[in-house]
């Protein structure tokens, strides 16, 4: 409003000085300013009674409004209830916030709201300490309770202790509340509740089925559900089985097989970088090979063929040479092939190429270079090859050639140089062996002790076959080169068998067995080559624990290696029976879509009976149903069944209907547009239990 105070009627060069001044004119300023304190104190009053102070509680009233204000550092009064049970009224007119810890069940409460036409708010913070207390809601809340986890019937169940954060608001001074949940997600669609990353159904024993119509499938990201089939829909994409944590990937059924599908089609168990296949502890003993390995190096080298098994080294019958031997205690031997290759040149390149004669190595091969002069960088080391041709080869840094060995800073190749290959071994802990030919510490040639594995290629040398008592070679000169090593027991025919024809094979070797089957669920090797195994058989190629121990087959990658399935259509099928996929309580992660085909309708359903079917996305995704271009439909599976869609509590069915194709057309009767006398038919329905009758025109 404007003010009522006016100086400009009080005349301030008046009286002048020096002059004869008439007292009216003292009168009029008198009277005009007595008038403006008048004024101004019935202004100041006013502001006084109006006005917002920064010592008082300032109540608008609900009337007047702040507009465009900017708002910093304001804080809404907190109203604690403390611990309370039964009856709690929140009221608008207290608090905006409300916080209570319940030690019994409560009912809720709104007192105060705003006036119909202004909106309020308040927020209630809740504390449980026991998931028994129960909160009921009062009847006004009609709004938002499908996003409240737990609820039914406007009484809230807390699935654990802690703290729930509850908003509520009105516009109609509390006629109609909103709730929202603060703390927990969850929305529901007929018979479907999404909660957190769960979808679940909520009517009782209700299951959840996706049928895709026509030659529709189940879809998700790159993974597809047919029938018995999980495929990757993604060019060339992997399939991922990922237990979390230490959860396993667990076959089961009477036999547990991995098979390929297409005849002929390869099974390739290939870990990640440095990751391996590893067979349980106890695989050893039961199969007679080298411990945690499907099979010996001198078996995979042999050549199997035709049905002969012929020239396999035995682990009792394998002489191997020496890289290296240790001046300590124990003496600890490495083990070569015993060929020393020379080096005729290497390149300052990355990597770094040797030129060494006629090498026979194989891409893989560990090696060690030593003696060279010039380009001494390379002494003492150990190296993965990536052969070339048969005199040159490069140098890696990992098995898998993926670092090469960068000489561009290296000094000169001048001379000299050997490689020599590191030599696998499958001696037992225990075994007897006898050392020849080393130069330097000779303490060791023409002497037998027993060994202990450490590695495929290193032993820890003992005086005794308990292995309690080390070889000390402290004292010992220091090795500088050869070496034979010379197992003691032999097989009678040299160190190898050859086996022609037939069907079983059965070699005793001590307390040792291998067994070689011929037939056509059992077979021998045909390769292992480039990091792959070969099965062949006239039938169909297994890899099975025995048939009456029920033990589980385990593939399992170390670390963060995957287990992958190779082929043009990898799939994973059973011989008989259901294909099932245990992630002992973890989750199984699908990175890609499910497509499933099949000669009928491919369906996902639970095991037990009366479970739920859970469509979980993640965040904000949704629940997506694809025609394939055409309309999309969710139908029931048998004939004449029912399509119930029935939301939870209070929850409602919404249909999102195209504007510019179904718009309500408003007729009245008599007039130009207005319907017929006779509808076209009617839609039967079931509400709640009756049956009603809608009518329908034709467009």
């Amino acid at each position: 409003m404007a003010s009522s105070i006016n100086p400009s009627n009080v005349d301030g060069t008046y009286p002048v000085a020096g002059q004869d001044n008439d007292s009216q004119g003292f009168r009029d300023n008198f009277t005009n300013i007595k008038t403006n304190f008048t004024s101004a104190k019935t202004e100041i009053e006013a502001l006084q009674t109006t006005s917002v102070t920064l010592s008082a509680t300032n109540d608008f009233n609900f009337t007047g409004t702040i507009s465009e204000a900017l708002m910093k550092n304001n804080a809404d009064v907190v109203n604690a209830l403390g611990t309370v049970g039964g009856a709690q009224t929140l009221s608008h007119a207290t608090a905006i916030i409300h916080t209570a810890t319940l030690n019994a069940s409560g009912t809720l409460a709104f007192s105060n709201w705003p006036a119909s036409g202004k909106g309020g708010r308040m927020r209630f913070i809740v504390t449980i300490a026991n998931v028994a207390h129960t909160l009921t809601l009062p009847a006004a809340v009609t709004l938002g309770t499908t996003t409240v986890q737990g609820i039914s019937s406007l009484v809230i169940t807390f699935p654990a202790t802690g703290t729930y954060v509850y908003d509520f608001s009105s516009i109609d001074g509390g006629a109609t509340i909103l709730v929202e949940d603060k703390t927990q997600s969850d929305t529901s669609l007929g018979n479907l509740q999404v909660s957190g990353n769960a979808i679940s159904a909520v009517n009782t024993n209700g299951g959840i089925t996706l049928t895709p119509n026509g030659t529709g499938v189940v879809a998700t990201d790159n993974l597809s559900f047919d029938a018995n089939t999980v495929a990757t829909t993604n060019a060339n994409g992997n399939l991922t089985l990922a237990p979390n944590g230490t959860g396993t990937v667990d076959l089961s059924g009477t036999t547990a097989t991995i098979s390929t599908s297409t005849a002929n089609q390869a099974l390739a168990l290939a870990p990640n970088g440095t990751g391996a296949v590893n067979v349980p502890a106890g695989y050893k003993d039961r199969a007679g090979h080298g411990a945690n390995s499907l099979t010996t190096k001198q078996y995979v080298d042999a050549v199997i063929a035709g049905g002969t098994i012929a020239n396999i080294p035995l682990r009792h019958g394998v002489t191997i040479g020496m890289m290296g031997a240790t001046v300590a205690n124990p003496v600890v031997i490495t083990t070569s092939d015993g060929t020393i290759r020379s080096i005729t040149a290497a390149t300052q390149a990355n990597p770094v190429v040797i030129t060494a004669g006629t090498h026979n190595l194989t891409d893989r091969d560990r090696v060690q270079i030593s003696g060279v002069v010039g380009m001494t960088q390379l002494n003492g080391l150990d190296f993965y090859v990536d052969v070339l041709n048969s005199t040159t080869f490069a140098l890696y840094s990992d098995i898998w050639l993926s670092t090469g060995i960068n000489g561009t800073g290296y000094g000169a190749w001048a001379s000299g140089g050997d490689v020599d290959k590191f030599q696998e071994y499958d001696l037992d802990d225990g075994a007897k062996i006898s050392i020849a030919s080393v130069s330097g510490m000779t303490e060791l040639n023409g002497n037998t002790y027993y060994a202990k594995r450490l590695t495929s290629t290193t032993l820890q040398l003992y005086t005794d076959l308990a292995l309690s008592t080390t070889l000390n070679g402290s004292a010992f000169t220091a090795y500088t080169t050869g070496g034979v090593v010379s197992p003691q027991e032999q097989i009678d025919s040299g160190n190898t068998l050859t086996v022609k024809g037939g069907t079983n094979v059965s070699v005793n070797l001590d307390t040792d067995k291998f067994t070689v089957n011929l037939g056509t669920d059992v077979f021998g090797l045909s390769s292992l080559q480039s990091d792959v195994l070969e099965l062949t058989t006239a039938g169909t190629p297994t890899i099975q624990t025995p048939a009456s121990s029920n033990a589980n087959m385990a593939l399992n990658p170390n670390g963060t290696g995957t287990l992958l399935i190779g082929g043009t259509v990898p799939t994973i099928t059973t011989a008989a029976g259901d294909l099932k996929l245990d992630s002992a309580g973890g989750d199984i992660v699908f990175d890609a879509d499910i497509e499933m085909t099949s000669s009928s309708n491919g369906t996902i359903k639970t095991a037990g009976t009366n479970q739920n079917i859970v469509l979980d996305p993640n965040g904000t995704g949704k629940i997506s149903i694809d025609g394939n271009g055409t309309d999309a439909t969710i139908t029931t599976n048998n004939t004449n069944e029912a399509l119930a869609l029935a939301p939870n509590g209070t929850g409602g069915i919404k249909l999102a209907v195209h504007a510019a194709t179904y718009v309500a057309t408003a007729a009245t009767t008599g007039g130009a547009s207005a319907l017929p006398g006779q509808p076209a038919g009617y839609l039967l329905i079931q509400i709640n239990g009756a049956n009603a009758k809608i009518p329908y025109y034709n467009n």
